[in-house]
């Protein structure tokens, strides 16, 4: 199994500082079926991202990137959408 310590939006410290020092970005990934997760996660840590954390309210997870990184997250089968997380808002 892949480490996705620190489910949920706990951070620690060392996430935090590697997080400002190599400006990095939160992803939002949602994955055609649950057992597609532990495989797109994968497929994302070997493209570069860090700290991943399965999100149980949808099938996916969130994972860092570097702001600059083009990532072909896309070319995964396991991936259904790939989006910088945010705030939405309407209007």
């Amino acid at each position: 199994m892949t480490d996705t310590k620190g489910r949920g939006d706990e951070t620690d410290e060392e996430e935090l500082q590697d997080t400002k020092k190599n400006n990095l970005v939160k992803h939002l990934i949602c994955c055609h079926t649950p057992e597609d997760v532990e495989p797109a996660i994968k497929f994302a840590q070997e493209q570069g991202g860090k700290y991943p954390k399965r999100r149980p309210i949808i099938t996916g997870f969130t994972i860092k990137f570097p702001k600059d990184n083009v990532s072909t997250l896309a070319d995964s089968k396991h991936i259904s959408s790939a989006e910088v997380d945010g705030v939405v808002s309407i209007q």
